[in-house]
């Protein structure tokens, strides 16, 4: 990642190609957003921002970098506490984000209608290897959620590389603590997969909340 001031967003564009390399990714500081797409229009973003900002930070994106296979995914999970009061941490099958290009667009990310997923992800075409892989990456969300210390629901953003002598890399894009529960939602297709029904997940999202709170007033 590279840091520029902003001074003109054409030029700036130009620069940071030279820095970094051609595929990047224009992120304005202070909670500003993030531009993409090709070099002739990435300078219009800059004047978008509201309100304005004067500094970006510039990152390459993350590609296949010679992964046999490579794939966007988004894990949800959920916690609760076991009978001594220890805190669990159940992580769903991933869903596989599609993309019409190497990575998500913009508009497939944010847009209705735009995006699509697949529950479970296809992280390979045999089964054994697939639920393999599978483990893997959820171990590895687990581990986000544990340094975290995430409560209640999530759902992790990430990339999965895996090699061609089947080792598994998993780049975490980010942790969304507080998804969305429209009817479309893919969190829903992934908890139907471990046996909730949307009520049922509902349910122990808010059965948590209670718990959590009363060992909250106990403790104080």
């Amino acid at each position: 990642a590279v840091g520029f001031e902003l001074v003109d967003g054409y030029g700036a564009a130009g620069r940071a190609r030279a820095v970094v390399g051609q595929a990047v990714l224009f992120q304005l500081l202070l909670q500003g957003s993030v531009l993409a797409g090709p070099a002739e229009v990435l300078h219009l973003g800059f004047k978008e921002e509201f309100p304005q900002k004067d500094a970006f930070l510039v990152e390459t994106l993350i590609g296949p970098d010679g992964a046999a296979h490579f794939l966007e995914i988004t894990g949800g999970l959920l916690t609760s506490y076991d009978a001594s009061g220890q805190l669990q941490i159940e992580v769903f099958e991933a869903s596989e984000a599609l993309a019409t290009g190497e990575v998500l667009s913009l508009e497939e990310k944010f847009l209705a209608g735009e995006g699509q997923n697949i529950t479970p992800a296809r992280y390979a075409p045999d089964p054994a290897e697939r639920q393999r892989i599978s483990e893997e990456v959820k171990h590895t969300l687990r581990q986000v959620a544990e340094i975290l210390h995430i409560e209640g629901y999530a759902r992790i953003d990430a990339f999965v590389r895996v090699r061609p002598a089947g080792a598994v890399e998993v780049l975490i894009i980010e942790v969304n603590s507080l998804p969305g529960m429209t009817p479309a939602t893919c969190i829903f297709h992934q908890t139907a997969l471990a046996g909730y029904t949307p009520y049922q997940f509902i349910d122990r999202i808010l059965d948590f909340g209670k718990q959590r709170a009363a060992k909250t007033v106990s403790t104080n």
